[in-house]
């Protein structure tokens, strides 16, 4: 088969692919968490990934270049923090990438909620939404922290905090990440709820409140 072919066969079944690809980075990024300098090349590769695969989804090429700006903007205050201890940078850093996770979160749903008929592609692109969502979810519960760091109460041993990675904000003596906080938005749209960490402030009930009714 041609390479042209296998592109062709590739591009016909993108959105399984691109929540392979999610589901994969579920996996993986857990392990990456005492590495940290591992761990924000993986996040970036990942996010030019997710990038590739939303303009093979949906096809919508200025939405595209406004979330590779975006991230690029996120990458570069991520860097420049790393050497300038500043708040105000960090969480511009923090508002640039939840605005792309935003809007690739949009593309994705409003390229599949107005269709009379749906193809087994377009259920996978619902899925990646949800999941989608959730990571949406995250980054507001990591912004919140940054304003009000008493807004999430994290009930884990402070032996048991791991080392700072991408995306570090503290809570008391706890060094939280990324994924903690994707861990308690999982949590809160699963209606789980192990009781380990809890919303405090009227805000960040809100948000919860939202996001398990979604």
């Amino acid at each position: 088969m041609s390479l042209k072919g296998i592109f062709n066969k590739v591009g016909t079944h993108v959105s399984g692919w691109f929540l392979l690809l999610i589901v994969g980075w579920l996996v993986i990024e857990p392990l990456t968490l005492s590495w940290p300098v591992f761990n924000m090349v993986f996040l970036y590769l990942l996010s030019f990934f997710v990038l590739g695969g939303l303009y093979l989804v949906t096809g919508h090429r200025r939405i595209v270049m406004v979330c590779l700006c975006l991230t690029l903007l996120n990458l570069v205050m991520e860097m420049l923090t790393l050497f300038i201890d500043s708040h105000a940078w960090q969480v511009c850093a923090f508002l640039s990438g939840a605005g792309a996770d935003v809007l690739i979160t949009v593309s994705i749903l409003w390229h599949t909620a107005f269709k009379s008929m749906y193809t087994r592609d377009d259920v996978f692109a619902g899925v990646i939404g949800f999941v989608l969502i959730t990571l949406c979810f995250a980054d507001m519960y990591l912004i919140l922290q940054q304003f009000d760091p008493g807004a999430i109460h994290f009930g884990r041993d402070p032996g048991s905090a791991l080392p700072l990675c991408s995306g570090p904000v503290t809570a008391g003596h706890l060094l939280l990440t990324t994924s903690d906080f994707l861990y308690f938005s999982f949590m809160t749209i699963t209606t789980v709820g192990y009781g380990d960490v809890i919303p405090i402030s009227h805000v960040a009930r809100r948000l919860t409140s939202i996001e398990g009714s979604t």
